[in-house]
């Protein structure tokens, strides 16, 4: 199958890696190419999503979208520019959105599926679940599957938290959720092959943790003491989107992917942040 990733990066370069080792044709469309980002086998064009420059013969069988939305506003207007490019373009295909678990919002620790309510209080969550809307809307109207990918906290190679900043007392730090990359990767591309779409999906390893867990367990391979902070210390010194991170604690469950794709046995987490510190 031809597939299109758009907003080719980090996400999209483990989706790439993955449908190419099983035999896709991938392109990936961004304003860089990367070295760190580049595949023998993928047809990379450079160019900015909203005005593809994509060859007029292109018809793509599946498309990952993995741009995040802006950075401002409520709505996300990147992807409704594309969106309407990608219908100029006639490049209407299945579509599988790279999104965030983070538009639940606030649970207090509780356990929360892809029925459960988004608690909102950040414009963030808006401009995600506006994107969620569009997503849903042009798949609707093209008569193609959608999926949207509610992906945890992501981690992987390049992508490890330092140690040298402090972490919250085990016994006050809320509920956070984390995916390995290509794990997380892995879903992206059974998805794309779903003809009927699979909805809404959370995307983590469906083992909660405690905020700053990944940081403890770098540590301790590192062989790091972590500095300790109460919560209230820690979310004075803490930036606008930390504080935002920190006050949404949830323990996201990921039956439904385990249900969809028993294939995908999800890395043990300790063995998958040792492999990404080698």
């Amino acid at each position: 199958m031809r597939i299109l990733i758009l907003g080719y990066g980090y996400a999209g370069f483990y989706c790439a890696k993955k449908l190419l080792a099983d035999g896709h044709q991938v392109m990936g469309v961004s304003r860089t190419y990367p070295d760190d980002y580049k595949l023998a086998k993928l047809n990379h064009v450079c160019s900015d999503i909203r005005s593809l420059d994509i060859d007029g013969d292109y018809k793509p069988g599946a498309i990952i979208y993995c741009a995040p939305p802006p950075s401002e506003g409520v709505c996300d207007t990147l992807l409704t520019e594309v969106l309407a490019e990608l219908t100029r373009k006639n490049l209407v295909a299945n579509i599988v959105y790279w999104g965030s678990s983070g538009v639940y919002g606030d649970h207090a620790g509780r356990w929360v599926d892809e029925d459960s309510v988004c608690h909102i209080n950040a414009d963030i969550q808006r401009r995600r679940l506006d994107a969620e809307a569009q997503i849903k809307t042009f798949a609707e109207h093209n008569r193609v599957a959608w999926s949207i990918m509610r992906v945890a906290g992501m981690f992987g190679p390049g992508r490890m938290p330092s140690t040298i900043k402090p972490v919250i007392y085990l016994d006050e730090a809320p509920y956070s959720n984390l995916v390995y990359i290509e794990d997380a990767a892995q879903v992206a591309a059974q998805a794309v092959l779903h003809k009927a779409g699979i909805g809404i999906i959370n995307v983590s390893d469906g083992v909660p943790k405690k905020m700053g867990a990944l940081q403890r367990v770098v540590a301790e391979h590192q062989g790091v003491a972590v500095i300790e902070q109460g919560y209230q210390a820690f979310m004075a010194s803490a930036s606008p989107m930390r504080q935002y991170f920190l006050s949404a604690s949830k323990r996201l469950s990921n039956n439904k992917c385990e249900q969809l794709f028993p294939e995908i046995a999800f890395a043990d987490f300790e063995e998958a942040v040792e492999k990404c510190l080698l």
